[in-house]
């Protein structure tokens, strides 16, 4: 696992309020959480969806301390993105992805924080390498260490990966942040309603040993949403 990654989650929460929700003055009105509410959770398409997602991805990845080579044009949710991903990032994005969206279900459940299950998404992080990344024919990208992978994802190529292999990724913000925003309501007076990560024990997060774990059971479910190369 990627050191960065379990500070990326522990930003996550901030992240998100600082994007859409605090306003100029660093406080949050009732005109601006509407706006950030419609932001995150508004009919959209999946496009603008999946923008929103890496800018969110992109700040929590800066607030943890480590750099990132994708620039957004302006602060519009639909502008255009240059730049590129490694694989290493293509990583915690769809594990970012798998948390949130782990977050989303289990909150209806239970209202403790748990362990998070990381699933194994070698082969989907490989299909994404083969299909967007400019290797050589010599590299074998379905048999090395991944996060040590030094090849560029050009964003362009992987924002269509996305929305032609997984097109329902995107959807996992908004219903996070719906999720959220429902488990604070539902929160008797007097309790606090935590944003600052989506999981306890972030920094211990195994993969699950089970033979169909909830986390190997997403991981097929992205890999039978559409043809992989």
């Amino acid at each position: 696992m990627p050191d960065s990654f379990p500070m990326l989650l522990d930003h996550l929460g901030s992240s998100i309020l600082d994007l859409f929700f605090v306003s100029e003055n660093g406080k949050v009105s009732w005109v601006e959480f509407v706006r950030g509410y419609n932001k995150c959770c508004a009919r959209m398409s999946a496009s603008v969806s999946l923008n929103i997602l890496l800018r969110v991805f992109v700040v929590a990845l800066q607030k943890a301390g480590s750099p990132s080579n994708l620039d957004f044009e302006s602060d519009g949710v639909d502008c255009r993105i240059t730049g590129s991903l490694k694989p290493v990032d293509v990583l915690m994005l769809l594990w970012m992805c798998w948390a949130i969206s782990w977050n989303s279900r289990t909150s209806k459940i239970s209202k403790e924080k748990t362990d998070l299950p990381l699933p194994d998404i070698n082969q989907i992080v490989s299909s994404a390498i083969v299909s967007c990344a400019e290797v050589g024919s010599g590299l074998n990208v379905w048999d090395c260490q991944l996060s040590g992978l030094e090849v560029e994802l050009p964003v362009g190529k992987f924002l269509s990966w996305v929305l032609r292999t997984v097109p329902s990724l995107p959807d996992c913000f908004s219903q996070f942040v719906y999720a959220i925003l429902k488990n604070c309501v539902s929160h008797k007076d007097g309790q606090e309603c935590s944003t600052s990560s989506v999981v306890e024990n972030s920094s211990t997060m195994p993969y699950s040993s089970h033979l169909l774990s909830s986390g190997m059971a997403w991981a097929i479910f992205l890999t039978l949403r559409g043809t992989i190369s």
